[in-house]
Parts: structure tokens; C-alpha cells; sequence
């Protein structure tokens, strides 16, 4: 299976981390500076870049043999180190701001480690199928409703109890949000007996939704931020996911 190949080829692949780099280079490169003097819209302008690390990560985390998660961040973080570069030259890094900048690091770090662990899920189940041991299960959608709610649970918390308690800003609410998205993962990856992508991506998407009515109606939140907070939100979900499931795995095996 996939996580066996992964432990024979522990070295880096460096040829699969170089190529990971160019392709999301690419696809990045042109949402900077083909698609941002078209676009002045700043959402449409950071899919195009979430596309790019999503891109460089489905290669890596598919054709790669080695341990997707550290070559996926090598690649991620090279990729943010040339751009931030090319930024410099093009003189754009000051007019972003340090808030943006930060969302934008963290927002397409993730995008790349979501790239590789759907790469890798994708060759996991190809090998399941090719040796006849992927077996059906039926959707969980009662793991998906306790994720969901663990995540709204979080919401609640920070916008209506804590805020009015301590007097928090706008910005420990986001934090706080944050975290329930990344609790709702983990729930959804350590509950589900064989979880896919779709649990993760309905769970995520459920709480960005109601998230974003709830900022809007109880927060002076503008547009771009809370895009910005709720996909880096969504993409959190996935890594909750991730570390869930590794904690189930480590678990089981503890108890084996």
C-alpha cells in the first residue's frame, strides 16, 4: 500500500519536489501577473493561487514514492520563498500588508498539503482496488454531523460567550474559529472507519457556511477577510482530518 512505499522511500525525491515547485510556479505566477491586473477582485485573485499549491501538491502526493507531508512543505515553502522574491522585484510585497501576507503564507502552506494528501489518498485507493481489498462502507453522515457541530461549537463559544465576556476582537474570534475548524477535522478523521476526501470537504463546507452568516450578521468582518479566514478555515478541516486519522492509526496499533 501507499504508507509501506512510503516507509521504503523515506529519502526526499527531490526530482518529484522540483517538478511540484515548477508546476506550481506556473499556475501561481500566472495568478499574480496575469490574473491580478485583469481580476481587482482579491478572492478570485487568491483561488487562482490556491490552485497553484493545490496543483503542486496533488503531483508530489501522487507520483511521489517518499513521505508526502515533508516534501510537500519543502515544496510549499520554496514555491512562497520565489514568490515572495518575485513580489519584491515587481515592488507589490509592501502594498499587501502584513495581515494579508500572513493569511496568504498560511492559506496556500495549506493548499499544498491538501493538494498531497488528496494525491496520496488517490493512490491508496488505486492500490485497494488493484488488490481487491478496498471494500465499501456506507457514508457517515453521523461523523460528519458530530465534526460539523464540534466546529460550530467553537463559533458559538468565541462570538457569543467569550467576546461579550472578555471583550476580545474580531481577531481572537477568527482565531477561535480557526481552531473549530481544525477540531471538526479532527473529530471527522479519527470517527470515520474509512474516511475520503468528501467527509472532511462536507464538514469544512457546512461550518464555512454558517460561519459566514454569523460573522455577517454579528461582526464588522469585510468581505476579503473573511474569505480569506474561512478557506484558510476549510483547508484546516483537511488537516484536522489528517492528523485525526494518524491518531486513530496510532492508537490501534498501541493497542495491537
Amino acid at each position: 500500500m501507499a504508507d509501506d512505499h512510503e516507509k521504503k522511500s523515506a529519502g526526499l525525491q527531490w526530482k518529484w519536489i522540483v517538478l511540484g515547485i515548477i508546476v506550481g510556479l506556473v499556475i501561481t505566477g500566472s495568478s499574480f501577473f496575469i490574473l491580478m491586473p485583469l481580476l481587482q477582485n482579491q478572492p478570485a485573485q487568491m483561488i487562482g493561487m490556491i490552485a497553484g499549491f493545490v496543483s503542486m501538491g496533488l503531483l508530489i502526493g501522487f507520483f511521489s514514492p517518499g513521505i508526502m507531508p515533508r516534501e510537500t512543505v519543502i515544496a510549499a515553502v520554496v514555491l512562497l520563498a520565489i514568490l515572495a522574491g518575485l513580489l519584491v522585484i515587481a515592488d507589490r510585497l509592501d502594498s499587501m500588508g502584513r495581515d494579508t501576507l500572513v493569511y496568504w503564507a498560511v492559506l496556500n502552506l495549506n493548499g499544498g498539503l491538501l493538494g498531497g494528501w488528496i494525491g496520496r489518498r488517490r493512490l491508496v485507493e488505486l492500490h485497494a482496488g488493484r488488490d481487491h481489498t478496498y471494500r465499501y462502507v456506507r457514508f457517515p453522515w453521523r461523523v460528519v454531523g458530530i465534526g460539523t457541530s464540534i466546529g460550530l461549537a467553537f463559533s458559538l463559544l468565541f462570538l457569543f460567550v467569550l467576546s461579550p465576556l472578555f471583550k476580545i476582537n474580531e481577531n481572537v474570534i477568527h482565531v477561535g474559529f480557526l481552531v473549530g475548524f481544525l477540531a471538526s477535522g479532527f473529530a471527522v478523521g479519527f470517527k470515520s472507519e474509512r474516511m475520503t476526501m468528501k467527509e472532511p470537504a462536507l464538514t469544512g463546507g457546512a461550518v464555512a457556511l454558517v460561519n459566514a452568516v454569523l460573522l455577517r450578521l454579528a461582526t464588522t468582518t469585510g468581505i476579503s477577510v473573511m474569505f480569506f479566514s474561512l478557506s484558510l478555515g476549510f483547508l484546516l478541516t483537511f488537516n484536522g482530518a489528517w492528523f485525526g486519522e494518524r491518531f486513530r492509526r496510532l492508537l490501534t496499533k498501541s493497542d495491537g
